[in-house]
């Protein structure tokens, strides 16, 4: 019952970004990537939330501090079962 409801104000609050951003909102589930720029936090009643921009799109995630320090940077995760692995900034190797 909790997540469905906390699954129905992040929906109404991704419709209500995608109009003030101009972008479509999509929705991340296990197995997904995300790659975008960290924008900002916003406050909902179910926890604090995440804004990842990209270019036409964007995605809600939760919250974490270690995405504080990589405001307005590139970040990079994969969705698992027990939440989402960060990678903060660019990679550097070979052939880039």
């Amino acid at each position: 019952m909790l997540k469905k409801l906390e699954r129905q104000e992040v929906s109404k609050v991704a419709d209500k970004l995608s109009e003030k951003l101009g972008k479509q909102y999509i929705p991340t589930a296990t197995g997904d990537s995300i790659n975008g720029t960290y924008t900002k936090p916003i406050e909902l009643a179910s926890g604090r939330y995440a804004i990842i921009e990209q270019s036409k799109e964007f995605n809600l995630v939760p919250w974490r501090s270690v995405l504080e320090r990589s405001r307005n940077q590139l970040v990079t995760g994969k969705v698992g079962g027990s939440g989402i692995s960060w990678q903060i900034g660019k990679r550097r190797g070979i052939g880039r």
